[in-house]
């Protein structure tokens, strides 16, 4: 019997190592060791949690529904894993970003955000990058390390999560999640339909106007 529970055991710790395939340990990134408060585990299909920063380039991020599909990533400069996705990560917004795809990489290191800029410089990164050096995204998405990766749908829902490298498979995530996002309503060209009026005016002068074209015709005056 004990044989049997051992080789269990094995299989058990076997699995869950592989689970945290290509994610680094998050507590590096804590400050002293310190671990923060988090809220539970972040559910597929359910509201993403309500998040906010501003971007080292200086635009703002506002989780919730929006007119962009995002790819929300958690990484930090010590993470050699973090950095190996990133040219994906830019394959990936050469890819949807006419459709609407937005990548957001959040960086939790503590301190500066010197190193940040200068890695994200280093690599030529075109996503966007921040920088959260108070943990705050580590609250609102807890996970078991880093790179940890949201995919958040135009109505503000959690559409896709993982934690590790990015799978190759996340491109047809998207590409699924950008198919079924509701479409703009078409803006109204108010420059078609127009109809020109000729018009006479109380002394018997006669001028031109456009007015929109209406089905049930113009009670103006038309003047041969």
């Amino acid at each position: 019997m004990a044989p049997r529970l051992h080789r269990m055991s094995a299989v058990v710790m076997a699995s869950l190592a592989i689970a945290s395939l290509g994610a680094c340990d998050r507590s590096r990134a804590s400050d002293g060791g310190t671990s923060s408060p988090r809220s539970g585990p972040v559910t597929v299909g359910a509201s993403a949690p309500t998040y906010a920063i501003q971007t080292l380039s200086g635009d703002s991020l506002n989780v919730g529904p929006s007119d962009h599909l995002v790819l929300l990533n958690v990484w930090a400069t010590w993470c050699a894993s973090c950095k190996e996705e990133f040219a994906f990560m830019d394959s990936l917004l050469a890819k949807h970003r006419s459709r609407g795809l937005r990548v957001v990489a959040v960086s939790v290191d503590v301190g500066s955000s010197e190193p940040v800029q200068q890695v994200a410089s280093q690599y030529n990164v075109t996503f966007e990058v921040a920088h959260d050096p108070e943990g705050t995204i580590e609250r609102r998405f807890p996970a078991m390390g880093v790179p940890a990766s949201y995919l958040i749908g135009r109505d503000g829902k959690l559409v896709w999560k993982h934690v590790g490298v990015l799978p190759p498979s996340v491109d047809a995530v998207i590409e699924g999640a950008l198919e079924s996002a509701p479409a703009e309503a078409p803006q109204e060209d108010t420059n078609e339909h127009l109809e020109e009026e000729v018009l006479e005016g109380p002394g018997g002068e006669v001028y031109g106007a456009t007015k929109p074209a209406t089905r049930a015709g113009s009670s103006l005056k038309r003047v041969g």
